[in-house]
C-alpha cells in the first residue's frame, strides 16, 4: 500500500457502533479524534455517595468547598459531557491549526 498524506482531519462526533473504524480511520492519515463513547473514562459520571462520604473524610475543612461543589456539580449537570466533548474538540483543532498552518482543517461529525 503507498504511503498516505497526512491531513488536518478531526472526528468531532461518530455514531458509537462506527467510532473505533472512524478512529482507526482518521489517525491512519494523520488526524486527531474528539469523540468518545458514553463508557470513555473522559464521559464524567455522578459522583456516588459513598465516594462523596470518603472525599468527606480525607479533606480538611478548606477542601470542603471543592468536594461539595463536585458533588453537586455531579449531580445536577445533566449533559456535562457537552462540556467536555466541546473542550475536546476546540483543543484538537487549535492544535491542527498550529500544526498545519497553511491548510484548512476538516471537522467531521
Amino acid at each position: 500500500m503507498p504511503p498516505v498524506d497526512l491531513l488536518a482531519i478531526l472526528l468531532a462526533s461518530s455514531p458509537e457502533d462506527a467510532l473505533l473504524r472512524a478512529r482507526e480511520l482518521v489517525e491512519g492519515h494523520g488526524g486527531f479524534c474528539a469523540a468518545f463513547s458514553k463508557d470513555d473514562p473522559m464521559n464524567p459520571k455522578k459522583m456516588r455517595w459513598w465516594r462523596f462520604m470518603v472525599r468527606l473524610m480525607r479533606m480538611r475543612f478548606t477542601g470542603l468547598k471543592n468536594v461539595v461543589d463536585d458533588t453537586v456539580a455531579s449531580w445536577t449537570m445533566r449533559q456535562r459531557w457537552k462540556l467536555v466533548w466541546q473542550g475536546r474538540v476546540a483543543a484538537n483543532v487549535e492544535m491542527l491549526q498550529k500544526m498545519r498552518p497553511d491548510e484548512v482543517v476538516n471537522v467531521i461529525a
